[in-house]
């Protein structure tokens, strides 16, 4: 009888853990209506960036990447005009993880996650470009 109650209160310690958990992980970052500006910067390619091909999703003030199809960082978008084009910076909030671990499984989603800023320039073209700075 003792140790029943003793493994019912390790599966509530444990539901409790993993509650607290969840709430500490963010959902997906959600984009926004492109503007002109951001339907034209979705269409283009990967850009490099610290050595990863990263492809970039833009929406309203919102971004999300992904590297080898799979989500990496999001955050906030700006964008000034400049003779060329665009230069455009990306603030990182959010950082997605899908780190598994063999017990205890890990954290698998989005985690609010502040990073250092990205700085792109579009140049319009022809052709059209966008690159790290």
């Amino acid at each position: 009888m003792k140790l029943m109650k003793l493994k019912q209160m390790g599966y509530g310690i444990l539901c409790l853990a993993t509650l607290a958990l969840m709430a500490g992980c963010a959902s997906k970052p959600k984009l926004g209506n492109p503007t002109d500006l951001q339907k034209a910067l979705n269409l283009l390619p990967e850009v490099e960036v610290a050595g990863k091909k990263v492809k970039f999703e833009f929406g309203g003030d919102v971004w999300i990447s992904k590297v080898n199809g799979a989500y990496f960082l999001a955050g906030t978008f700006t964008a000034e005009d400049t003779p060329e084009g665009s230069a455009i910076t990306l603030k990182q909030t959010h950082a997605y993880s899908n780190e598994k671990k063999p017990v205890g499984g890990g954290i698998v989603g989005w985690v609010g996650t502040p990073g250092p800023d990205i700085v792109l320039d579009y140049i319009k073209g022809p052709p059209e470009e966008l690159k790290a700075r």
